[in-house]
């Protein structure tokens, strides 16, 4: 399948929901090549699809070192993925089958 490594952090959280049809893996120090950002982070949702998992979407962190995934979990269906980085910044985001939607976007305080 498409469950390819990124940095040595690759992996090291991840949800799947509970059918066990969807998997959310992140890498904390994959950098943001767009953006010319180093360290920001992302997760990738992979969906189980004719015996193969197949990348469905890929969120990528817009801060410099934000390392987004430290905290991650999909809910029940696996529509769902809530996340948070080192720095305690929640993000929860509502995707479906084509399209990704940030929900909550907030800095929490210490």
């Amino acid at each position: 399948g498409e469950l390819s490594f990124g940095s040595i952090y690759y992996g090291v959280t991840t949800s799947i929901n509970r059918d066990g049809s969807r998997l959310a893996v992140s890498d904390q120090l994959r950098n943001n090549a767009d953006l010319n950002l180093a360290f920001t982070g992302s997760i990738r949702i992979y969906d189980f699809l004719n015996d193969d998992w197949v990348l469905n979407k890929e969120i990528i962190g817009d801060e410099v070192f934000g390392a987004i995934g430290r905290d991650l979990c999909l809910n029940i269906e696996g529509n769902v993925c809530a996340y948070g980085n080192p720095d305690d910044t929640p993000v929860v985001k509502v995707f479906n089958k084509f399209n990704l939607k940030m929900i909550i976007n907030r800095k929490t305080k210490r």
